[in-house]
């Protein structure tokens, strides 16, 4: 009755089917994990270019209005990939971190805040800047390192090593 739906698979379609699933699970995680490094490239661009503007805001410029991205940093958090408890933490701190130097600028621009009020979040936003670099190291280091290893692993899976 149902022997439409069934089918048998001998040693070299098994071999097969494991390194499609490989390959595919090996995709993903490079496709998640460069998309992280590529939004931490971004964050320090970012974060370079509103150092500058916070300093000429304190001497009477505009105010910065780029933000730190951190779309791919939650999607790693959400589903991580690397449970590698440096790497978890530094992720941790690093959004966290960003989250709240997003919300200091924001409320230095709010429309009743005083000049100084402005300056102190600014300013404050500013101080985070080292330990968010600090971290992007940490994630950066981790996250480089294991696409190399899943580079050769999805080599060594296509090649039927």
């Amino acid at each position: 009755m149902y022997g439409a739906n069934v089918r048998l698979l001998d040693g070299k379609a098994l071999a097969s089917l494991d390194r499609l699933a490989a390959l595919n699970s090996g995709t993903f995680i490079k496709e998640r994990l460069s998309g992280l490094l590529l939004e931490l490239r971004f964050n320090r661009m970012t974060v370079v270019h509103t150092e500058k503007r916070v300093a000429e805001f304190v001497d009477g410029g505009s105010f910065p209005m780029a933000r730190l991205r951190l779309v791919a940093t939650q999607a790693v958090l959400g589903q991580p990939i690397l449970m590698i408890e440096d790497f978890v933490n530094a992720l941790h701190r690093y959004w966290g971190r960003c989250t709240v130097l997003n919300g200091l600028l924001d409320a230095a621009i709010a429309p009743m805040a005083t000049v100084e009020f402005r300056r102190h979040r600014a300013q404050t936003a500013i101080g985070l800047v080292p330990f968010i670099e600090e971290d992007a190291t940490i994630i950066e280091g981790h996250v480089t390192s294991h696409l190399a290893a899943i580079g050769t692993t999805i080599a060594s899976t296509l090649s039927g090593g």
